[in-house]
């Protein structure tokens, strides 16, 4: 028995350490969907953004629907500097809760699409979850951190700083 637990400790400490080494940067190279009215997207929606925020949500989270119009304060504040937020939901949607409707009442006018588990590079841990991309000098958009779970507007703009140094808040 204590050797069938070594050798199990032994394969999971593996696991881990194969893991915990397999960190290479994640590019964005694709991102084909449709927006919420049906139309499609492509990467070209990222054209021309420094720092691209896809912010992963949807209509039944009470976290998302609360941040959601601090994020398009910001949106609105940055664009032309830019700064891109791209919400995406679809991921787990719920009978009842439409996620275009909710957006509407929101006053949301960053862009919008609806998308699948396969289109994160991630694994989604809860929502909402965004994905900060931040644009390379060689032109692609670089995987530069990824926030999980509501943030206040403040730590929003602290982020968007650290990422877009030269938009002033």
């Amino acid at each position: 028995m204590r050797k069938t637990v070594s050798v199990l400790m032994a394969v999971m400490l593996l696991a881990v350490l194969c893991t915990a080494s397999a960190d290479e940067p994640v590019l964005l190279t694709s991102f084909d969907c449709a927006d919420l009215e049906g139309n499609p997207v492509d990467i070209s929606l990222f054209d021309g953004a420094q720092v691209v925020l896809v912010d992963i949500w949807e209509a039944w989270c009470g976290w998302c629907l609360k941040e959601m119009p601090d994020l398009n304060e910001l949106y609105e504040l940055n664009k032309d500097r830019g700064f891109l937020i791209v919400g995406l939901s679809g991921i787990s949607s719920a009978p009842g809760y439409d996620a275009k409707e909710t957006a509407e009442q929101l006053g949301i006018t960053y862009p919008l699409v609806k998308g699948t588990k396969k289109m994160l590079p991630v694994d989604l841990e809860g929502f909402p979850t965004t994905l900060v991309y931040q644009r390379q000098e060689d032109g692609t958009l670089l995987l530069a951190d990824v926030v999980v779970g509501y943030m206040p507007r403040e730590d929003w703009e602290k982020l968007i700083e650290k990422y877009l140094p030269k938009i002033s808040l």
